[in-house]
């Protein structure tokens, strides 16, 4: 479907709004006028208030996600458009640089959607770690992962093995006389 059909129409006046550069984390309340900066942040403001999505303008925003149950991110949003602030459009890119996991959903118990997001993924530098575009750990809701683009690095090489014991005992016992 085109990605002006993606977002709910009945969702965009119940959601938190997020823009990294015009945003602000302290005097922000998450309207289209007045949008906080962080995602952090706006999934604070949707479930204090018990607003189902967050909407994020086509920008750059670096660390992981922690999705809460029930609380939607959509991404693709025009946060400058002069008729219409966070319009929908294809030219509006959200971008998500984490490493690791980019976005991590512990428990998803309600109906939750990640979409229209560009997530990078970088390898966490600890040795034997993996790495996650999205990872998904528990719940019994839905969660509905689409329209996205996710590009993940390949999980870090494990630490060095550690040497073998030596041989037990170290000197072998003598054999028996051979005969002829």
């Amino acid at each position: 479907p085109p990605r002006s059909t993606l977002f709910p129409y009945t969702t965009l006046f119940r959601s938190v709004y997020v823009s990294a550069s015009v945003g602000n984390d302290n005097s922000g309340t998450g309207t289209r006028q007045a949008p906080v900066q962080s995602i952090g942040k706006a999934l604070e403001v949707a479930q204090t208030n018990s607003v189902p999505a967050i909407c994020l303008s086509g920008e750059v925003y670096t660390g992981t996600i922690t999705l809460v149950s029930g609380i939607s991110v959509y991404g693709g949003f025009d946060h400058a458009d002069a008729d219409f602030p966070f319009r929908r459009k294809a030219s509006a890119v959200t971008t998500l640089n984490a490493t690791g996991v980019g976005v991590i959903a512990t428990q998803i118990d309600a109906e939750t959607h990640v979409e229209g997001l560009t997530i990078n993924v970088t390898a966490a530098a600890m040795p034997g770690s993996s790495t996650y575009g999205i990872r998904l750990s528990g719940g019994l809701g839905q969660l509905f992962v689409r329209f996205n683009t996710i590009t993940v690095a390949d999980g870090a090489d494990g630490a060095d093995g550690s040497n073998g014991a030596a041989p037990s005992p170290v000197t072998a016992s003598n054999g028996n006389n051979g005969t002829n």
